[in-house]
């Protein structure tokens, strides 16, 4: 039986999607690629472009500018973390997480889990620490960000609140605690990262188990000055 008009028009749609989409992941591709190397501020539309091996009128149909490519890129990683920080708060609702060393150890892992699974993606969020850049951004773009990053903190500080209602951690202000965490998670990877450019021994891993450990002692409700319980 020969195919209908309507089922060849719809293969070719299809057809024309995943092509699309595939378009679309290698400008995303190149994007990360050319932002990595040549930082925000010093890349530009055409060196996507030339990258990705298409021309600007081609990558203009895709994103109009190079902060859209900055959002598409960034805010995936943003929303993977709250949606593991979703799973970690269900846990512990649930009655899962019996121990501060859990705890940390888990919302660590729930804030890592973008840069396991795509460690080119995740750093790009350190740009964000660089001075000013925000300022260089659209206002959209910073809006977008800014309503992802506030949910996954109000999130992240739930999480910490509810911690210390069931006496998992010390009853410490959760703002800064989150902050804190953050904080270590970007600047330990920054650091490593350096040490790996720079022909030093990069111990992402060992280095985060450290700080891991570090603050599940100095956030343990149930440990004593001293290290003795």
């Amino acid at each position: 039986m020969m195919p209908r008009a309507d089922e060849l028009s719809a293969a070719a749609r299809r057809r024309r999607e995943r092509e699309r989409n595939a378009r679309r992941d290698s400008i995303l591709a190149a994007a990360r690629e050319t932002f990595t190397t040549r930082g925000f501020a010093g890349s530009t539309m055409e060196e996507v472009a030339l990258r990705a091996e298409i021309t600007k009128p081609t990558l203009y149909g895709y994103f109009h500018t190079k902060d859209e490519l900055l959002l598409t890129l960034m805010l995936p990683v943003f929303t993977d973390i709250g949606a593991q920080l979703q799973v970690l708060q269900r846990d512990l609702e649930a009655g899962l997480i019996s121990s501060c060393q859990q705890l940390i150890g888990q919302f660590l892992d729930a804030v890592l889990t973008p840069c396991r699974t795509d460690p080119a993606r995740f750093r790009l969020t350190q740009l964000l620490h660089q001075t000013r850049l925000v300022e260089t951004l659209d206002p959209a773009t910073v809006a977008a960000l800014d309503i992802q990053g506030r949910q996954d903190f109000a999130l992240a500080r739930s999480i910490l609140r509810a911690a210390v209602q069931k006496k998992l951690i010390r009853d410490i202000p959760v703002a800064p605690l989150a902050d804190v965490i953050w904080g270590i998670v970007v600047g330990t990877i920054q650091v490593e990262d350096i040490k790996n450019r720079t022909g030093g021994h990069a111990q992402h891993a060992a280095t985060m188990q450290l700080a891991a450990d570090l603050l599940a002692a100095a956030l343990d409700p149930h440990q004593k000055e001293g290290g003795r319980r």
